[in-house]
Order: C-alpha cells, then structure tokens, then sequence
C-alpha cells in the first residue's frame, strides 16, 4: 500500500468525491487539515494533494484510504500526481479566504 500504486483513475475519482463533500468535510473524513503545502489543479478548481491521494487509495481494489502518515512524504507525493499529469502547484488563495484548500 502506497502512493506508487495510484492511478490517474483513481484520482480522478477522488476529485469527484472531494466535490460533491465539499473541501472542509473530505478533509475531515480523511483526517486532513484545510491548511495545505501543494494543491492539484483542475477547472479552477483545487485539491490538497496529500488529503487527494489518501482517498485516491481507497478507489483501487480492495485498498483503503492511505493515512497521514502514508502521505507525509509531500515531496513523493507532488512527484506521483505529476507523473500521472496532474498540475500541482502552490495553492491560490481567493481574495478574502483565510483557507489554502478550495473547492
């Protein structure tokens, strides 16, 4: 169980999950702050990579969520979402949000 077992796929299924719970209750549900490092990017939207790739895990068969601690490397983390193509980047902060991570 690790991040190198990640799928664009997979990912892409968490991002839909991280939509429709919204950003502060996917983090929750993940044991994940708001506060974040790196996020990916897409259709204007972004997505905290470490709390991404934790619920990503869970997509992949008979896999669960990846813990904190499994994606604290934020370093192998950004590395793994941009071999799958994803853009990651510093997060954008809109104007008059104290929180890094939106959606």
């Amino acid at each position: 169980m690790s991040i190198s077992d990640l799928t664009r796929a997979v990912v892409r299924a968490s991002m839909a999950e991280h939509d429709e719970y919204g950003a502060e209750a996917f983090c929750a549900e993940y044991g994940f702050e708001m506060w974040c490092d790196y996020v990916v990017v897409d259709r204007e939207h972004q997505y905290g990579i470490q709390a991404l790739a934790a619920a990503a895990h869970a997509f992949l068969p008979g896999h669960v969520p990846l813990t904190p601690a499994e994606v604290a490397d934020v370093g192998a983390v950004k590395k793994r979402l941009t071999d799958l193509e994803f853009t990651v980047r510093v997060p954008r902060l809109p104007d008059g949000d104290k929180f890094r991570s939106v959606s």
